[in-house]
């Protein structure tokens, strides 16, 4: 199973010097997140794990696209329905629709979806229950 972390690089194997960064949101708050402080992202966000892609750019730069394909050449390689590990949990790996192609077509191609649920549902009923009692 391959361990993914924030600001992992990753992509598809048929993306051509295209890379997504991993975002956690334990990476994001910069500490470990509570399943309480998860539940509450996915009522407003939806996700606790995801990735960006910033695009292609042109540069005057001699070297910018060296470096480029560096970091494309150490991006992890994914694939639809992967399981990957990721702060510690288990996810699958979902691709979002047009992104398998040879590049990525919007800015969050590659989701992740939890494996087992059942702690994270448990505690977003709760939250649930919490915000229909106020």
């Amino acid at each position: 199973m391959t361990a993914l972390k924030n600001a992992d690089l990753v992509r598809l194997a048929s993306w051509t010097n295209s890379f997504a960064k991993v975002g956690t949101l334990a990476g994001h708050y910069g500490r470990p997140v509570s399943l309480r402080e998860i539940a509450k992202e996915e009522v407003i966000c939806g996700s606790e794990v995801w990735t960006v892609y910033t695009g292609a750019t042109l540069s005057s730069d001699k070297g910018f696209y060296d470096r480029e394909r560096a970091l494309y050449e150490t991006a992890i390689v994914i694939a639809p329905g992967d399981i990957v590990e990721i702060d510690g949990v288990q996810f699958k790996v979902v691709v979002a629709k047009h992104n398998q192609g040879s590049y990525p077509k919007n800015s969050d191609p590659i989701g992740f979806t939890r494996v087992d649920r059942t702690e994270l549902n448990a505690e977003l009923k709760a939250l649930l229950a919490e915000m229909a009692a106020a």
